[in-house]
């Protein structure tokens, strides 16, 4: 038992200095991370300086066994605070990026960040309940010549490992970015002329699901591609149901969500909009070669692309005001108190 208190102690400590020491190197994006987990703006920026100090105090004392109960504890309460937060969020049927390594590593959560707190949650716990366990000096003290090699060669092994990862890791965040660096270069969208896809996705309210039924007035359609994840997108809500409204007999506003389906349904129940369908994964807006949410593209009577899609609110403004001058009548736009 003694070793397996201090394999966990070691084990924790690594864990906690490794997750400290990428969240100060990214305090900025450790800050965007809180806020995205409802923290209050406010304490977000204090929480990105003093949760990588938490973590570094809990990671020295974890590795004396004087103080080991001590920095178990403070793991406890962190990882507890650290997994309700997670819960909330999937509750919710959001997934933010995790951020639990700062530069070193970001992933939306999911059940697997759970799993990982509940082990390491379990392992502090052990610590606790059995007092430590032995220093690491007194361990060493008691091996021959070939178990110190062994240990040796086990801790180089495992510096390897954490080395490995964060080459992967890294690897992969530069491909996102050199990914989203071209991306941002193309020209969005599909040219102006050519023949929208067809889609049928699945509706949140009654009303129409595909292309086909949206065209089906013999009116132009202006399809809102949008996602719950996506703050522009929802202080674009209200606006999208006031022009629907103004602008009823002569343009169809459609509202394409992207990400969480109960997400999307719980925002066009709540601002009512009454078009709205939401995709699996994001198909429809690959499919109309878009690049950013919110962004709207206008479809012609005929089911042919009219114009570059607008992204963001100004741009989409502009472009259901130009769709409804062309017919030759005054777009007037009413925008919610």
């Amino acid at each position: 038992m003694s070793a397996v208190l201090l394999g966990a102690r070691c084990l924790l400590a690594v864990v906690f200095v490794v997750a400290a020491a990428g969240k100060a190197r990214d305090r900025a994006g450790t800050r965007a991370a809180l806020i995205a987990f409802d923290a209050p703006a406010g304490l977000a920026g204090v929480g990105a300086i003093l949760l990588p100090i938490a973590e570094t105090i809990a990671a020295i004392a974890l590795v004396p066994a004087t103080t080991a109960v001590l920095g178990a504890a403070l793991a406890v309460i962190l990882l507890g605070l650290f997994t309700v937060a997670i819960a909330r969020q999937l509750a919710a049927g959001h997934a933010p990026e995790c951020h639990c390594f700062g530069q070193l590593q970001s992933e939306p959560i999911g059940p697997s960040s759970l799993a990982r707190n509940v082990v390491l949650t379990a392992l502090a716990v052990t610590v606790i309940v059995r007092g430590g366990g032995p220093s690491i000096t007194a361990a060493l003290s008691g091996l021959d010549a070939t178990q110190i090699g062994l240990v040796i060669v086990s801790v180089a092994l495992a510096a390897f490992g954490v080395l490995a990862w964060w080459l992967w890791s890294e690897r992969r965040r530069l491909g996102q970015l050199l990914h989203a660096t071209i991306q941002a270069q193309m020209t969005p969208g599909l040219e102006p002329g050519a023949r929208a896809p067809e889609f049928a996705l699945a509706p949140l309210a009654d009303g129409p699901s595909t292309l086909g039924e949206l065209l089906g007035p013999g009116l132009p359609v202006a399809l809102v591609f949008v996602s719950d994840q996506c703050g522009p997108c929802v202080a674009l809500m209200p606006s999208l149901r006031s022009w629907q409204q103004a602008l009823g007999e002569r343009l169809r506003l459609a509202t394409v969500f992207g990400g969480n389906l109960e997400g999307a349904r719980r925002l066009a129940e709540e601002h009512s909009l009454p078009a709205a369908m939401c995709q699996e994964q994001d198909e429809v807006f690959r499919e109309y070669r878009l690049r950013a949410t919110p962004t709207a593209v206008l479809v012609d009577a005929s089911g042919t692309i009219a114009a570059s899609p607008a992204e963001g609110e100004p741009a989409i403004e502009a472009l259901i005001r130009s769709a409804v001058g062309r017919a030759g009548r005054p777009a007037l736009l009413v925008h919610p108190a």
